[in-house]
């Protein structure tokens, strides 16, 4: 945990990441921050924040673009995004490694429109808007329906999915103030 101090200000520590746009995704990895920008493109950037320095920049592999249902989660070593194929129109999630670039690898999902992903367990947790909800293992690319759906029917970009001490927890962005617990 960090020690904030009453007082203490915001410093500027670069002004190159293209970040722009509803659906922005952004991971930590180590040191690298890596963000993903919104609005339909494909445009990202890994920054070193002990160097301060861009390490890499570009344009995600084939014709993948993130929007404002896209969501991202990171197991440590990589950082994973949920994407759309422009071309095929499928969804997928890629990852990146700061050790090994963007793999080759990607896994198709069910659907683009996310309210939620995130790591625990060996495992990402993806729930659709709607409130399906997949578990998925990156590396060997299966995709399992939980057949577990929300109660609620989840619809907002802005909802998020948490994973803490072996359960999920699910925060909704529809104007209320609930939060629920699997």
């Amino acid at each position: 945990a960090i020690d904030l101090l009453p007082g203490a200000t915001w410093s500027l520590i670069t002004s190159q990441v293209n970040s722009s746009g509803i659906g922005v995704q952004a991971e930590t990895i180590d040191q690298y921050l890596v963000v993903v920008r919104g609005s339909g493109t494909g445009n990202y950037t890994v920054y070193d924040l002990l160097s301060e320095a861009i390490v890499d920049s570009g344009v995600l592999p084939g014709d993948l673009i993130v929007h404002g249902y896209s969501a991202s989660a990171s197991d440590g070593t990589h950082a994973f995004f949920l994407a759309f194929n422009s071309s095929s129109y499928e969804a997928v999630i890629v990852a990146y490694s700061p050790s090994l670039g963007w793999l080759t690898q990607k896994v198709t999902v069910p659907g683009s429109d996310s309210v939620g992903l995130c790591y625990g367990g060996g495992f990402l947790w993806l729930m659709l808007k709607g409130g399906s909800l997949y578990r998925i293992d990156f590396d060997s690319a299966t995709v399992t329906n939980t057949n577990i759906v929300l109660p609620s029917y989840p619809i907002s970009y802005g909802d998020r999915l948490e994973y803490y001490g072996g359960k999920l927890i699910f925060i909704r962005d529809d104007n209320t103030n609930e939060v629920l617990i699997i």
